[in-house]
């Protein structure tokens, strides 16, 4: 009987053994269906073990190694220098490469928040060789911002002179009205208070007005270097004399002129009593005479050139 439970164990013993193995060998004949390589991390500071394991494809290890190996495109360098007309000249000579065009234009855009005055110069420079820029935007809402409202008309123009579309060409329009209409609203606030608004007419570099002496009408160029209005004798024999052979200073001579007095003086709604006018000849193609010193002395005032309107405030 022991004989026989002997080898009952035995048998078992050998049969629990022979099973375990077998699983040990079909584990190590099982195909793998993928490979993974691993890489080793350096972890934070504050974790612990210090390093971790992080699965990473093949392929991917294979790219970023690619990638990596590139080296930087030339105008990194040379803009990250501000050598703004170095990159432009390298633009150029690349045979206006697409990716410089836009690394420049991505450039200036940063710029402009940081120098929008230097911005909008180099910008004005890029533009004049490189039409098929996308500088149009940023640049009006730099002039906008600046309420410089001259040059943002001139852009919009500059715009709508390549036609592309019809939807774009009535962007353009409306903008152009709306640029124009922000310029009145800026004028009217800078010139608000002012009592009289007077239509002026231009005449090459200077501005005339016209002007009623007692009835009369006359044409007088502004002229604030003059002491008194000035208005050619021939047209002012209506007027009442108040002093004769009165020498007057004049640019380069002295000349004799004669002190008169117009009851009314009109300028648009404008209107002035007993105001003194020396007259003398004064031979200027479609002018008249002068308005001087003693008609702007009365007032605050504010010529401005850009609308051809004279503001004035009665002191």
């Amino acid at each position: 009987m022991f004989q026989i439970i002997v080898v009952l164990s035995f048998t078992l013993w050998i049969g629990w053994l022979v099973n375990d193995k077998f699983k040990d060998i079909v584990t190590f004949f099982t195909p793998v269906s993928s490979v993974k390589v691993v890489r080793i991390v350096e972890s934070a500071p504050t974790q612990n073990p210090p390093f971790c394991i992080v699965p990473t494809d093949v392929n991917q290890t294979k790219e970023e190694a690619k990638t990596s190996s590139l080296p930087p495109h030339p105008l990194v360098k040379i803009l990250k220098e501000n050598r703004f007309y170095d990159a432009f000249s390298f633009y150029l000579n690349q045979s206006e490469n697409e990716v410089s065009r836009l690394m420049i234009e991505h450039y200036l855009t940063n710029l402009a928040q940081k120098e929008p005055h230097k911005a909008l110069e180099w910008m004005n420079v890029f533009r004049e060789d490189v039409p098929e820029n996308t500088l149009y935007p940023i640049m009006l809402q730099l002039y906008l911002s600046q309420k410089d409202f001259t040059q943002a008309l001139s852009l919009i123009e500059e715009e709508r002179e390549d036609y592309i579309s019809e939807a774009r060409d009535e962007n353009l329009s409306k903008a152009y009205e709306e640029v124009l209409e922000k310029r009145r609203q800026s004028k009217i606030k800078k010139h608000k208070g002012y009592d009289y608004v007077i239509d002026l007419d231009r005449y090459g570099e200077h501005f005339a007005v016209k002007v009623w002496l007692d009835g009369v009408v006359l044409i007088l160029m502004l002229d604030t270097g003059a002491t008194y209005i000035f208005v050619d004798e021939a047209k002012a024999s209506h007027l009442e004399v108040v002093r004769t052979e009165m020498m007057m200073q004049t640019a380069g001579e002295t000349i004799e002129a004669t002190l008169t007095r117009a009851n009314l003086m009109q300028i648009g709604a404008l209107e002035l009593s007993s105001i003194e006018v020396v007259t003398a000849p004064f031979e200027r193609q479609g002018i008249d005479g002068l308005l001087g010193m003693n008609f702007f002395k009365r007032f605050e005032f504010v010529i401005n050139q850009e609308e051809a309107k004279l503001y004035l405030k009665e002191k």
